[in-house]
């Protein structure tokens, strides 16, 4: 049986046991990872797996893996932005412009995000309501409105 994973399992235990180790049990010959882990705290895991006897082969979809992570990298670094501009196909910016599933999806990002940053206008012509919707997140109460 073969696992992938598009970075390396983690070696380390704290909230969660290890990741690699957990592999390690699940009797696999074989585990393929796009990148290697670049936190010294969680990396190693392909060594526990080595240990374990099993196969690990890195680099498999590198780049597509490197992508994928970019996200976590920059989270554990210190922050990660969203960036969502709503503009009509003619660059205005007033009047409703996207659809409910656009308005749905900026909803899940309100519910993973510290802060929402919103320009004044925007405050004055909508005036948005601030509360997350059912079912999206849980950052309702910590949201902080900056102009």
């Amino acid at each position: 049986m073969c696992s992938y994973a598009a970075f390396e399992p983690c070696a380390h235990r704290g909230r969660t046991p290890s990741c690699a180790e957990l592999l390690a049990q699940l009797g696999l010959s074989r585990v393929v990872i796009g990148t290697r882990d670049t936190n010294a705290q969680a990396a190693g895991g392909a060594e526990i797996l080595l240990c374990g006897g099993i196969e690990v082969k890195f680099d498999v979809c590198h780049a597509a893996a490197e992508e994928l992570a970019e996200p976590f990298y920059l989270a554990r670094e210190g922050g990660f932005c969203f960036i969502k501009i709503n503009v009509a196909l003619n660059g205005a910016v007033h009047g409703r412009i996207g659809s409910e599933k656009q308005r749905a999806f900026v909803h899940e990002l309100r519910g993973v995000c510290d802060y929402v940053g919103v320009g004044g206008q925007t405050v004055r012509a909508d005036r948005p309501n601030w509360m997350l919707q059912p079912n999206f997140g849980d950052k309702s109460s910590t949201n902080h409105i900056k102009e």
